[in-house]
C-alpha cells in the first residue's frame, strides 16, 4: 500500500503513512473487541468472523484501481485491519487458554514462532503474486531492452523510465499494471482468509475458555519463568535439608550449596532462612482464581472454587512441599511468630478481593469478619496437617470452607 499511495496516487512518504492509519485503527478495534466477542459467541465464531472481515477487506482491496478514492481505500483497509486484529487476538487466546500452566511457556513460544514466520511468509507470497502480475500486465512495446529491464523491476522503475523517455503512456501503463498486480495479490489474500475461516469452523473447538487482554499480558515471560524456577529450586532443596537434618541444624550456606546458586541469588529471593518457608506464590494464584469466578457467585462459594482451582494447578510434589511448609511453621517457634505477619497480609489480601466482589469497602467490618473466618479455617487446616503430614490438603481446605459456606452470608 505505501507503493500504491506514493507511486500511483503521488502521495509523499508522510502522506502515505497517514493513509495507513485506518488499517492501524482497524487492528486496534479488532483486538480490543476480541475478548468480549469470544465470551459472547465463543472462540470458533469469533475467529471465523475475523477471517470473514479479513477476506471482505481483501476483496475490497482487489477492486482498487488507479482512480480509487481515498475514502474507499480507507474503508476496506479498516475492515481488513479489524479482521486481522480480531483473528490474531482471538486465535492466540484460544490456543493458550487450553494449555495447563506448566505448558504455557511452550505454547506461547509456538504461537510466537508462527506469528514471526507468518509475516515474512505472507510478504513473500503476496509480493510474488504482485510482482508476477505487474510484469505480466506491463506493456513495454517499443521500449528499449535496457529500459524495459529497469521498468520490469518495480513500479518506481517503470515511472523512472517513463520520465526519462517522456512517455506518459508508459507511466500510465506502469501504474495500471501495478494496480492490477496488487488486485491479484489481494485476491490471493482473500483466498487464504477464506481457507482460514473453513479450517476454523472445522477444527477450532466450539467452546473455548478465552483469556482477556489483561490475562494474556500477565502471562509470565521467559525471564519470570526462570526466576520462578530458581526460587522453586531453592525452596525444594531447603525443604529436603530441613527434612533430613532439621530446621535449626540447616544453614543458609548449606541451602546455597544444595541449590547450586550464588549467595547473591539466594538473598535476592529470600532475605532470611524463615522466608524460605514462609514465602510462596500461592496467595496471588488464589486471588487470581477467585477473581476469575462467575460474578454472580457469592464470595465464600467463589473462594471455595478458587481454592479447588489453585490446588488443581499444583503438582503432587508442590502439594507435598506445601504440607511440609505448614508442618515446619507450626513446629518451629520462630516460624510460628513470623507467621503472624503473614496472616495479617493474607487477611488484607482476602478482604480486598471479597470487598470487590461484594461491592463493599475493604475495611467494612463484615468483610473483615468473613476474611478472618476464612483465614481461621485455613489455620485449622494447618493444624490438622501438622498432626498428619500426609493429610490431603486440598480436601481439608474444601471441607473447611464448606463448613463456613452456609453460615457466612454477604
Amino acid at each position: 500500500m505505501p507503493q500504491y499511495f506514493q507511486a500511483i496516487q503521488g502521495a509523499s512518504a508522510l502522506g502515505s503513512g497517514l493513509r495507513l492509519l485506518p488499517l492501524v485503527g482497524g487492528l486496534i478495534a479488532g483486538a480490543l473487541s476480541a475478548s468480549a466477542l469470544a465470551k459472547a459467541a465463543g472462540a470458533k465464531l469469533t475467529v471465523t468472523l475475523g477471517f470473514a472481515l479479513l477476506a471482505a477487506g481483501a476483496v475490497g482491496g482487489a477492486t482498487t484501481g488507479t482512480a480509487s478514492t481515498a475514502t474507499f481505500v480507507a474503508i476496506w483497509m479498516a475492515v481488513l485491519g479489524a479482521g486481522t486484529g480480531l483473528t490474531l487476538t482471538a486465535a492466540t487466546a484460544a490456543a493458550l487458554s487450553r494449555l495447563p500452566a506448566e505448558r504455557s511457556g511452550t505454547g506461547s513460544a509456538v504461537v510466537q514462532a508462527f506469528q514471526k514466520s507468518a509475516g515474512p511468509l505472507g510478504t513473500a507470497v503476496t509480493g510474488s503474486v504482485l510482482a508476477a502480475g505487474y510484469r505480466a500486465r506491463l506493456d513495454l512495446h517499443g521500449v528499449p531492452a535496457a529500459a524495459s529491464a529497469i521498468a520490469r523491476q518495480s513500479v518506481y522503475g517503470g515511472a523512472a523510465v517513463a520520465s526519462r523517455l517522456g512517455s506518459s503512456s508508459l507511466a500510465h501503463a506502469a501504474r495500471s499494471a501495478f494496480a492490477e498486480g496488487m488486485d491479484a495479490a489481494f485476491l490471493a489474500s482473500a483466498g487464504v482468509a477464506g481457507a482460514g475461516a473453513v479450517l476454523t469452523l472445522a477444527f477450532l473447538p466450539r467452546r473455548t475458555t478465552m483469556t482477556d487482554a489483561s490475562t494474556s499480558s500477565a502471562r509470565p515471560g521467559l525471564r519470570e519463568r526462570k526466576k520462578a524456577r530458581t526460587r522453586a529450586t531453592i525452596q525444594s532443596c531447603a525443604l529436603r535439608l530441613f527434612r533430613e537434618q532439621g530446621y535449626d541444624a540447616t544453614t543458609i550456606e548449606q541451602i546455597i550449596d544444595a541449590a547450586d546458586v550464588s549467595e547473591t541469588t539466594f538473598f535476592r529471593y529470600f532475605p532470611t532462612k524463615e522466608d524460605v518457608v514462609l514465602d510462596d506464590s500461592y496467595d496471588p494464584m488464589l486471588i487470581e482464581a477467585f477473581q476469575a469466578q462467575p460474578p454472580e457467585a457469592p464470595p465464600v462459594q467463589a473462594l471455595r472454587a478458587a481454592f479447588a482451582a489453585t490446588f488443581a494447578g499444583m503438582t503432587a510434589r508442590q502439594q507435598a512441599e506445601q504440607n511440609e511448609r505448614i508442618t515446619l511453621i507450626f513446629s518451629v517457634p520462630r516460624l510460628r511468630a513470623a507467621m503472624l505477619d503473614q496472616i495479617s497480609q493474607a487477611m488484607q489480601l482476602l478482604a480486598r478481593a471479597i470487598a470487590e466482589r461484594a461491592g463493599r469497602r475493604p475495611d467494612d467490618f463484615t468483610v473483615r469478619t468473613v476474611a478472618g473466618a476464612i483465614v481461621g479455617a485455613a489455620m485449622a487446616v494447618s493444624a490438622a496437617v501438622t498432626d498428619d503430614p500426609d493429610a490431603d490438603l486440598p480436601a481439608l481446605i474444601d471441607q473447611a470452607i464448606a463448613h463456613l459456606e452456609p453460615g457466612l452470608t454477604l
